[in-house]
Formats: C-alpha cells, sequence, structure tokens
C-alpha cells in the first residue's frame, strides 16, 4: 500500500547540523583565491542545497528501514515554514509499505513502542494529542488502510522502528558527509 507521509527521524534544517555552514566556504573561497571576501559578497542557493540533501536523506532513511521492514520510499517535496517559530522543515514522501508488516514489527517490541506513545503522544501542558496513546488503539484502529490519519500513523511508526533500532540523527548526518552533499563552493560571487 501506498501512503503519502513524513520521512521519520529527519530534524529539519533551522538550527541543526543540517543548516548550511556559509562560514566554511567563505573561508575555503577566500584561501584558495586570496582574497578577503565576507558574506555579504556572495550569493547561496539554499534551496538547491536542502533539495539535494533532502532526497539523499530520503534515500539513507529507506536503506536503513530495509533492514528491519521491507519498504520503498519516494521523496515528494521539502516543506519549510514560514515562521520557524512552532516546526521545523519536513520531508514529505510516498511510502510503499505492507501495513502487517508495521504490525508484525510492533508486537515484536511492543513494550518499547509502549514507551513511545508516552513520550510523543500523552497529553501534557501546551501539549494536546490528537492520537490515543494505547498500543490497542494503534494496532486495532490507527494501522488500517481505512483510517483517515493513517499518512501521520505510518510516519510515526516509521519513526519509532528507526529510534528503536538506535538509528539518530548524526547517523544521518555522516552518511551525507560521507558522500559530500553538505560541502559545496558558493554558487556565484557577486562583483566588488
Amino acid at each position: 500500500m501506498k501512503v503519502e507521509t513524513w520521512l521519520p527521524i529527519f530534524p529539519g534544517f533551522y538550527n541543526t547540523i543540517f543548516q548550511y555552514n556559509e562560514e566554511y566556504d567563505i573561508d575555503s573561497y577566500n584561501e584558495e583565491n586570496n582574497t578577503d571576501l565576507g558574506y555579504d559578497d556572495f550569493e547561496f542557493d539554499y534551496k538547491d542545497y536542502e533539495i539535494r540533501v533532502s532526497k539523499e536523506v530520503t534515500k539513507i532513511i529507506e536503506k536503513l528501514l530495509k533492514e528491519h521492514i521491507p519498504v520503498k520510499i519516494e521523496f515528494q517535496e521539502l516543506y519549510s515554514p514560514r515562521f520557524y517559530n512552532y516546526g521545523n522543515d519536513v520531508i514529505y514522501c510516498e511510502i510503499d509499505i505492507v501495513l502487517d508488516d508495521l504490525i508484525g514489527y510492533i508486537n515484536n517490541n511492543n513494550i518499547a513502542f509502549k514507551k513511545y506513545l508516552r513520550d510523543r503522544y500523552v497529553s501534557a501542558p501546551g501539549f494536546i494529542s490528537h492520537f490515543d496513546c494505547t498500543l490497542e488503539v494503534w494496532l486495532s484502529e490507527y494501522l488500517s488502510e481505512d483510517y483517515e490519519k493513517l499518512n501521520h500513523v505510518v510516519g510515526a511508526v516509521l519513526d519509532f522502528v528507526l529510534r528503536n533500532e538506535g538509528v539518530t540523527i548524526l547517523d544521518l548526518y555522516d552518511d551525507i558527509e560521507d558522500e559530500q552533499w553538505i560541502n559545496y563552493e558558493p554558487i556565484k560571487t557577486l562583483e566588488i
């Protein structure tokens, strides 16, 4: 079954290790060209950087999930909020998955999943949950093809799978850095 959802575990760009580091590129450019240019002397294509990283993160997450659950993930778009007061960037994707595989994984890791639900879906001051936080409701109601919020639920369960298997944001970052997706030269220097 194909479900449109959010890519699990990815924290977004703003104020995370995935945020583009202009200083590195400016310093490298100045060293290579014997110049003393600053931030205002460059134009950066942040959108291109974010899309490339988003697509690569999608591939990495698919590979990591396949170690535990048969899944196919296709990048759809990167959503960046107008203001970062309440949320960060989200990668939307289409996931081809069998719901019984998710249910099986949860059943095999039910104690950890109950904790995951308590940590993320229990209402608290400043947070009103729109989801029940019991294992039974997730298994019998939420993980069914006709559930109206299945798109969120699938993303949440896949987020649980990765976290339960010890995957961290640093793992994603290291895989991208190894492929040199984060480091690149400024797109264009302005005439001075």
